[in-house]
């Protein structure tokens, strides 16, 4: 078996992935790791996966009825303001948005043009001006519906997907001009571990395989950078009152190549 990202061999690991009942391999070459075989997960993502990361929880109701956002999602949009050279009328799509808690904050300091969430999970529809959702996979949805869009972005999708070649060629038929994103970073032992064996991811990404992925494909890169989140860390107990506080407050993160997330901008 071949790696996905640069077709080296693929070396079977002891790592049992719970939810696909799979072996990750291990690509030597690129660091990275992957599930070989692409898995129906339609009734896990239907039943189980929104429940079991709290995504319909009492914070995220809160910031929907609100239009609040976290700092968790300040943070996101102050680096795609720095390093993506966003105006305002931008025409947006998110992939995997939820309810939308980016456009909140984009509405705010930007005023889209439009903002288009992609959620396959209609429980998060909501009705706001310039903001519409497309209730379906990226995969299925016709390109030409999307309209003009020039930024795509999805926070801890990319993971999710199979085919990588075939999702990054799709993404050019959009022909937006950026396109960002952050991935777990698998070179931090805790988030290694924990994405190879409880969450429902196919890939697990190093930074030296993303660089290595999006070059073979011809994407430009802008930037990409390893973070450690201070307001919100899923591998520190800290409490559950202090620790949705810490998302409303100063330092937000700090860059660090030990970090458990990786995000990245390129020019498609």
């Amino acid at each position: 078996m071949s790696c996905p990202i640069c077709s080296h061999k693929l070396e079977k690991t002891e790592h049992f992935n719970k939810i696909f009942k799979a072996y990750n391999y291990y690509c030597s070459n690129c660091n990275s790791y992957h599930i070989t075989e692409e898995i129906n997960t339609s009734d896990y993502y239907a039943n189980e996966y929104h429940k079991k990361f709290s995504y319909n929880n009492f914070l995220s109701t809160l910031l929907n009825r609100l239009s609040l956002v976290s700092n968790r999602t300040s943070g996101r949009f102050n680096f795609l303001y720095q390093y993506g050279n966003i105006n305002t009328n931008e025409n947006f799509l998110e992939i995997g948005g939820t309810f939308g808690e980016f456009y909140n904050i984009a509405e705010k300091k930007i005023k889209p043009n439009s903002y288009t969430i992609v959620e396959p999970d209609k429980e998060f529809n909501r009705e706001w001006k310039n903001l519409r959702f497309e209730n379906n996979l990226f995969e299925n949805i016709d390109i030409k519906s999307l309209g003009d869009i020039d930024i795509v972005q999805m926070f801890h999708v990319f993971e999710h997907i199979f085919d990588l070649d075939a999702f990054l060629e799709r993404l050019k038929l959009i022909k937006p001009i950026t396109f960002y994103f952050e991935v777990p970073n698998c070179e931090n032992d805790v988030v290694k571990i924990d994405s190879l064996i409880n969450n429902p991811h196919y890939h697990h990404f190093s930074k030296k395989s993303l660089e290595m992925l999006f070059k073979r494909l011809k994407y430009e890169l802008k930037i990409i950078e390893t973070i450690e989140p201070h307001s919100y860390h899923p591998y520190k107990k800290i409490g559950f009152f202090k620790r949705y506080l810490r998302r409303f407050t100063n330092n937000h993160e700090k860059f660090d190549n030990s970090g458990i997330y990786l995000r990245a901008i390129y020019n498609i």
